[in-house]
């Protein structure tokens, strides 16, 4: 072996070379050491490594397929078994919620009534929606809630239980809802907080809001111009004896007519209930002011 070769090996035509990637990894890239005698020689020049057969593309192609429908069908699965818990949950917390509460015979049929144009078929407020609308801490012994549409008198019975209001009314056109909201409240007498109670069975357009009233209550019972009269007669009261009252108005279709004399200011506002009232209601709670302190 010639003297200046000592110490290294003779290069091999097609030899691999190892070299990295950009993120630091190992590459088999293969060196193009040229033919033995080319003109070029060794041209140092570096090849890409061989690409993979189109097989085996096709069977990365179908794994990664497997893991995505694979996830798809778990994220799914997971969807449905927690739909039946929260349908599990709910079904057992109205069981315990109405065990909790004596309840009345219940009507053989819905009510008859002819409803008049702008009034709303009857809809019972889920059970435990109203603390997530009103908190116990803003209620005193001074305040007084009615329940404009009060139905059967579930919110009522809540306000009277769970609040203590100095009184809590309810207002109901429809005669056999008024006496069941009368029975309900009358059967749970031992569990109320609130030390007055009473049923009103009259028209709302017929009814005058006492003025000791701080807060007003309404699931959705009337449109158009029956809620503009209830507004009108609020401000009213009011201006009579100058006070602010809170009003509560789940599923507020008629928002507008609340807002539109500028005299109520949002006190918050969104979506209550999911888990616990088996369903999404949308709620706003305001505050009535004086005109001397309208909202500019």
């Amino acid at each position: 072996m010639p003297q200046g070769q000592r110490g290294r090996h003779a290069p091999v035509l097609g030899m691999s070379v190892p070299g990295r990637d950009p993120g630091g990894r190992t590459v088999g890239a293969h060196r193009d050491l040229g033919a033995p005698g080319s003109p070029d020689g060794d041209t140092g020049r570096l090849v890409a490594p061989l690409a993979r057969p189109p097989r085996a593309r096709t069977a990365s192609r179908e794994r990664r397929a497997r893991v995505v429908t694979a996830a798809v069908a778990l994220r799914q699965s997971r969807s449905r078994h927690m739909r039946v818990l929260r349908a599990l949950r709910r079904a057992l917390e109205v069981v315990l919620v109405e065990r909790r509460y004596a309840q009345a015979q219940p009507p053989a049929g819905p009510p008859v009534w002819s409803w008049k144009p702008h009034e709303k078929a009857f809809a019972a407020t889920p059970w435990r929606l109203l603390p997530h609308l009103l908190r116990p801490s803003e209620v005193s012994g001074d305040d007084v809630f009615v329940d404009f549409g009060c139905g059967d008198g579930r919110v009522l019975l809540e306000a009277a239980h769970l609040y203590r209001f100095g009184r809590v009314v309810g207002v109901e056109v429809v005669p056999d809802l008024a006496a069941a909201a009368r029975s309900r409240l009358d059967l749970n007498r031992h569990l109320l907080a609130s030390p007055r109670w009473e049923v009103v069975r009259a028209d709302v357009l017929d009814y005058e809001p006492p003025d000791d009233l701080t807060v007003a209550y309404f699931f959705d019972p009337f449109t158009g111009p029956v809620f503009d009269a209830v507004m009108r007669r609020l401000e009213a009261s009011v201006e009579r004896v100058p006070r602010r009252v809170r009003i509560v108005y789940v599923t507020p279709a008629e928002l507008h007519r609340v807002l539109r004399s500028g005299r109520v200011r949002r006190v918050r506002a969104g979506v209550a209930g999911r888990l616990r009232t088996g369903g999404r209601y949308s709620y706003f709670v305001g505050e009535l002011l004086p005109a001397a302190d309208q909202i500019e």
